[in-house]
């Protein structure tokens, strides 16, 4: 009985630890793959990103890093907080404080109270990155829809600034919407449209569009027909809808695996063993 009992527990043992390192492994892939993203994005050819350009939003370095950072984020939230770097800090510190000082006079401790001002203090970034990524996904989710009617509208005959131009007027607000409507505004006011779309993929910091402005610099460049240049990256951007549906298709798998293994685990275990514990612990308290 006793060697049953430490069979199933060094079976589940072993089944919980092969999860983790299945686990690891993938969130070690994960962020391999955005290193290279990152690495193609900056021109890197064969090499890493820089370190500072890996996790991190606000940058790493001097003041000047963490403020440039802080409002590349808040451009990507489509601005959802305009106030700036010093002020946002401030009110970082004076959130976390107030709680941590109101944990302390309801009679938390002093780690407690440290430990919910740091996760009070970090709610304001927290939020913000959260906009900003939620409409990352917007625009790349509206992206191949939009692509299709600038396909269509170029390929009848209008120029770029007015197929955007119409599309936009009749089209559902969106934050692609908006930041189109930035990039005419910016046309209109007299610059010229590589500009306007290298400030357009610096701001969003999206593959799809970096890629998309890109696209359409060089066929501006070497005089190659846009509407092709166009149907071109519309397809692109669909193979790689579909390319991060499987990803996250894979991605679910792996997910879903730990907190299965986690939580069936030692309930088969209970249920296998469980009736037979009473028994092996009176063999041990009689020494058998």
């Amino acid at each position: 009985m006793r060697f049953l009992l430490l069979l199933v527990l060094g079976v589940s043992i072993a089944l919980l630890a092969h999860q983790a390192i299945l686990f690891g492994s993938y969130l070690l892939r994960l962020q391999a793959e955005r290193r290279r993203q990152i690495a193609r994005a900056l021109g890197i050819v064969g090499g890493k990103a820089p370190r500072r350009w890996h996790d991190d939003p606000f940058g790493r370095g001097t003041i000047a890093d963490l403020r440039a950072g802080y409002r590349r984020l808040v451009v990507r939230s489509g601005r959802a907080l305009e106030i700036g770097f010093v002020e946002f800090l401030a009110l970082s510190g004076t959130l976390g404080l107030a709680i941590g000082a109101a944990a302390m006079a309801l009679g938390a401790g002093a780690f407690t109270a440290v430990l919910l001002g740091l996760l009070t203090g970090a709610l304001p970034g927290l939020w913000v990155r959260g906009r900003a990524e939620r409409r990352g996904r917007e625009i790349v989710r509206l992206l191949p829809g939009f692509m299709d009617l600038l396909v269509l509208s170029v390929e009848s005959g209008l120029d770029f600034t007015s197929a955007v131009a119409r599309i936009i007027d009749r089209a559902t607000p969106s934050a692609l919407t908006e930041e189109m409507r930035i990039v005419l505004l910016e046309i209109r006011l007299g610059a010229a449209r590589r500009a306007a779309l290298r400030s357009l993929s610096g701001r969003l910091d999206l593959p799809e569009i970096r890629a998309l402005a890109a696209a359409i610099i060089q066929a501006d460049r070497y005089g190659v027909s846009l509407g092709q240049t166009l149907r071109i990256q519309a397809e692109q951007v669909r193979a790689r809808r579909f390319e991060r549906a499987e990803q996250r298709a894979g991605r679910a798998a792996v997910l879903i695996s730990l907190p299965t293994v986690l939580f069936l685990v030692p309930c088969v275990f209970l249920i296998l063993v469980g009736p037979y514990v009473p028994e092996v612990l009176r063999s041990l308290g009689t020494g058998l």
